[in-house]
């Protein structure tokens, strides 16, 4: 895979492509538009996909592209401060395929981040409903706590060497 970032003059993203080859070996994909496994092998061709990002005062609009048709909008809402407090990506009916809100302590500190998603392809990172995170007194992250459906299945704990 390869990936590749566009700057524009105020130097944010302006676009992202990501070039996937052939793995040797792989012989199982999802259906598209799906979670279901296909027992079809995945096609032996180069795929390209990207994005497409336009900035407004608190907003990141990200158009996500594949086969050269777009197949999904995702808006990133922010703070004042810069700091990311919603976010939400629909495919091109306007059906929501994947709501986060996040929230964050005085300090400026993410806490908590509530997610909801239909099971759509291009995952990032799964981490169910729910994740929060805990800091030590000076702002070092010492537990992540990812959790569905009100119970904890995986949890993360960070150690610093002084």
């Amino acid at each position: 895979m390869q990936v590749n970032y566009i700057y524009n003059l105020n130097g944010t993203v302006a676009k992202e492509e990501t070039y996937t080859y052939p793995q040797p070996g792989f012989v199982a994909s999802f259906e598209p538009g799906s979670t279901t496994i296909s027992n079809r092998p995945a096609p032996r061709e180069q795929g390209i996909t990207y994005k497409e990002f336009s900035y407004a005062v608190n907003t990141t609009t990200v158009k996500w592209y594949a086969g050269g048709k777009r197949t999904k909008t995702e808006i990133i809402e922010k703070s004042v401060d810069g700091k990311i407090t919603k976010r939400i990506m629909k495919d091109m009916k306007g059906r929501v395929l994947k709501r986060e809100s996040r929230k964050y302590n005085q300090k400026g500190l993410l806490i908590e981040i509530l997610s909801s998603d239909n099971g759509y392809e291009d995952h990032d990172y799964v981490f169910g409903d729910r994740q929060t995170f805990r800091y030590s007194s000076n702002g070092r992250l010492t537990n992540k706590i990812s959790n569905s459906k009100g119970k904890a299945f995986m949890e993360e704990h960070y150690e610093y060497e002084e």
